[in-house]
C-alpha cells in the first residue's frame, strides 16, 4: 500500500500506513530501530503532506507517542 500512495503521491495516507504499522504488537517486529524507522517515515511523509485538520491532527497524534523522544531530530 505504501509503495502504490508514494505513485500517486498521497503522502497523508502513506503516514497513515506506517502509523499503523507502529500499532501491530512489539514482538511482532523486529526490535526498537525498526519501530524507530517507521516513526521517522511517518513524521516525514505527514510533513510532506498538504496541511489540513487531518494532517495536524495526525501530527499531534505522532508527537504523543512516547518514541518520538527517541529521535529529537524529527520531533
Amino acid at each position: 500500500m505504501v509503495e502504490m500512495d508514494q505513485h500517486e503521491g498521497n503522502y497523508l495516507n502513506i503516514c497513515r500506513h506506517y502509523r499503523a504499522m507502529l500499532a501491530t504488537p512489539k514482538d511482532t517486529l523486529l526490535n526498537e530501530e525498526e519501530r524507530k524507522e517507521l516513526l521517522k517515515n511517518a513524521v516525514v511523509y505527514n510533513l510532506l503532506s498538504p496541511f489540513d485538520n487531518e494532517q495536524s491532527d495526525l501530527l499531534h497524534r505522532l508527537l504523543a507517542d512516547k518514541l518520538v523522544e527517541h529521535i529529537p531530530m524529527h520531533k
